[in-house]
């Protein structure tokens, strides 16, 4: 089977594509090497071997076909068969070191002689053979098939052998009686090959020309591992069969040689199992992780890298999300505080109308709010970035006994951005609806909230590394319930200012619908479904505010400090789990909720007997993360 494959970053190509393609053969000035017989022969118009197409060597030992002569040689296929009448005659040399060379070839009888010149790079798709095999210099060799023949196996000192998909567990990859495994060359197993799995590199005899020792150190030296991978090689008692068997690296033992997270490990673990289980379906996926494998990966993890990146579940954004259907709720929650403040009267409470300026039965509000955040990446875990726009209405009366009873609505819009290279987004538009109350005394207060969200999310992500040019897009539902209550005891410092001590508890829930990602590609194997625990966070929060009125005629201005410390109670993680839709196993994410933050807060408020107007702004700061809040409101009585 043709498959596309990956020989080296240094050629920069796809393999076993329809290329522009040429053959040609050079009769080199020695007259031995005419033996080549053109009998049953056919050169298509195009230049394009056919597959009917034989290239007879007849018994000539010392015959022999070019391909290529390494004068700027075009890229070449070659589909006819190579043949001879006599098993072990026949000389094959691929010359060309300019592009690569392709053998479809049905059948390939067991030459004499197959080398490929320095700076070749040749895919042979079937099964191939000769007495003496030679891969000189940096020639780079993919076989596709099992059972190669290569008596007298010789590799150069930066020369590559890859394996292909379909030499799979259990089968034989060369019969060879003697391993010449220069030191720099490189091995690499299939990408096809899981944790146990076994492949027998060479079966006959396994000698390096000395004993079977020295061939099983130098194989062992060129065995190259990769980022999901380590290799061991070992000889069976007879030293008839060397045997490669492959071990899976631990999620800790990806993040450790890819420099990732363990998230970002664990799900590069079973985007690869999801690759191999939709082969049939998305070639491009296996094709990718081929890509990674096959590379040069002890020099550079740049592509593993991204790819383990962009492939995983984005939880900066994730993460972000949740922070920020957090943030809608506290930002309609602390506009509901700043209405309920505005309306207890007395210089003890900073944002009131104006003493004996009675309060009418009842009153109403318009509001807007917003906030915008950055979370800074954190070791290996990506940041964000979240801004969130918003207004609230409400109304509100006063009922016997002096306490205030209202409701509002908040329509907002929040745009999270992540930091990391998948360039994952989420847009949200929340909808919340609130009851509150509130009961004021000389002495003190009490005030609480209820509301409820329910959001609207629009996400995405993509994926172009290792070839890739992947976009996926989400959208799913979510809902917020929250409950908070507060209270303070303002202290007269005299002169009209006031220090009033307070605290607050909020406990809230946060969920969010699964979801199943779609994508620009077909039956596209990194598909993920997400779904997502529920968030229980219990805050508690203590504080001091200070404020100082100053009347001027029927006008009160009021200006306003806070500084508060927060502490979540709640969950410590937000917690997916996800599943590739081309196969694997589900696997979880987690992401750390940070639990200790401070807030620091300006406000102003200007008041007269029947309009106030107020504007405020909060800092919220955790570990990496900064958050600024503003809002602004009038409130008239009527």
């Amino acid at each position: 089977m043709t498959k596309n494959i990956f020989l080296s970053k240094r050629l920069a190509c796809l393999l076993t594509t329809s290329l522009i393609t040429l053959f040609s053969i050079q009769n080199p000035l020695s007259a031995a090497t005419t033996s080549i017989t053109t009998t049953n022969v056919s050169v298509t118009d195009d230049g394009l071997p056919n597959t009917t197409d034989i290239y007879n060597f007849g018994n000539a030992a010392s015959g022999e076909l070019r391909i290529g002569d390494g004068t700027g040689d075009p890229a070449q296929t070659i589909n006819a068969r190579i043949t001879n009448t006599t098993a072990g005659e026949g000389t094959l040399s691929i010359l060309n070191d300019e592009n690569i060379v392709t053998f479809n070839s049905t059948l390939f009888d067991t030459l004499e002689t197959i080398t490929l010149a320095t700076g070749s790079a040749v895919i042979f798709n079937t099964a191939v053979g000769a007495g003496s095999f030679n891969i000189n210099g940096s020639a780079i060799a993919f076989f596709g098939a099992d059972d190669n023949v290569a008596t007298i196996l010789t590799t150069g000192n930066t020369s590559e052998i890859l394996l292909g998909r379909d030499i799979t567990d259990g089968l034989t990859a060369f019969i060879s009686d003697e391993q010449n495994i220069t030191a720099g060359t490189r091995i690499y197993m299939p990408v096809t090959m899981t944790n146990g799995q076994t492949i027998k590199l060479f079966t006959g005899t396994i000698t390096d020309g000395t004993n079977a020792a020295g061939s099983l150190t130098k194989t062992r030296a060129a065995l190259q591992d990769t980022s999901l991978f380590t290799y061991t090689a070992a000889n069976n008692a007879g030293a008839t069969e060397q045997t490669i068997t492959a071990t899976a690296r631990t999620s800790s033992g990806v993040e450790s040689t890819l420099g990732i997270n363990n998230n970002k490990a664990s799900a590069f673990i079973q985007a690869h199992a999801a690759a191999l289980a939709n082969e049939s379906n998305d070639d491009g996926a296996i094709t990718a992780f081929e890509d990674l494998f096959t590379q040069a990966f002890d020099t550079t993890k740049t592509e593993d890298t991204k790819l383990a990146k962009q492939v995983s579940p984005q939880t900066d954004v994730i993460a972000g999300s949740t922070i920020a259907a957090k943030a809608v709720t506290s930002g309609v929650q602390n506009v509901i505080s700043t209405r309920l403040a505005s309306l207890r009267s007395g210089d003890a409470y900073s944002t009131g109308i104006v003493t004996g300026s009675h309060m009418g039965a009842n009153s109403g509000f318009i509001q807007a709010f917003g906030s915008t955040v950055e979370q800074k990446n954190k070791g290996n875990e990506f940041g964000y970035d979240a801004d969130t726009t918003g207004f609230a209405i409400g109304f509100d009366t006063k009922i016997p006994g002096g306490a205030v009873i209202g409701i509002s609505y908040a329509r907002s819009e929040a745009d999270v951005d992540g930091k990391g290279t998948g360039r994952a987004k989420n847009d949200i538009k929340t909808d919340s609806v609130s009851l509150y109350a509130d009961y004021a005394t000389k002495d003190g207060y009490v005030e609480g909230s209820i509301t409820y969200g329910k959001s609207d999310n629009k996400g995405s992500r993509i994926v172009n590394s290792a070839d890739l040019d992947r976009t996926y897009k989400s959208n799913y539902d979510g809902e917020q319930y929250s409950f908070r209550l507060s209270g303070g005891i303002p202290q007269s410092l005299g002169g009209g200012a006031f220090i009033t001590p307070f605290a607050a508890a909020t406990i809230s829930q946060i969920k969010a619908d699964a979801y199943t990602e779609t994508s620009t590609t077909a039956d596209d194997t990194f598909r993920l479904r997400v779904a997502q625990d529920t968030v229980d966070s219990q805050v508690g929060t203590v504080g001091v505010k200070f404020h100082q009125a100053i009347k001027d005629g029927k006008t009160t201005f009021t200006p306003e400090v806070k500084l508060a410390v927060n502490q979540e109670f709640g969950d410590g993680n937000i917690t997916t789990t996800n599943t590739y839709q081309g196969g694997g196993t589900s696997f979880k994410n987690s992401t750390a909720i940070e639990r200790t933050s401070a807030t620091a807060g300006l406000g102003l408020n200007i008041s007269s007997d029947n309009v106030s107007f107020n504007i405020g702004y909060e800092a919220d700061v955790k570990d990496k993360y900064l958050g600024h809040s503003a809002q602004a409101k009038i409130t008239a009585k009527f």
